[in-house]
């Protein structure tokens, strides 16, 4: 069995042969585990490997909707509420 460093390379070799966009975004030390997120048109996925090589992955699909500069400022003003 891999360890996760290598399960973690793998996925990034996988993202990389399909030219999906990624970064290393956060360490989770809470649960020890690496958090990769992807992005393609429409889509952003979160995969999170933790240390024994377990993988997570939370996709979050657009409605294709398209907003106005307007909704960044009110998205932010219902953050502060």
């Amino acid at each position: 069995m891999k360890n996760a460093f290598h399960h973690m390379l793998d996925i990034i070799a996988v993202l990389e042969a399909n030219n999906v966009y990624y970064k290393l975004n956060k360490v989770n030390t809470e649960n020890d585990s690496i958090l990769i997120e992807a992005a393609i048109p429409g889509e952003r996925w979160e995969i999170e490997i933790d240390s024994e090589s377990n993988v997570y992955i939370e996709r979050f699909i657009s409605n294709g909707t398209i907003y106005s500069e307007s909704e960044l400022h009110d998205m932010l003003k219902n953050m502060e509420e």
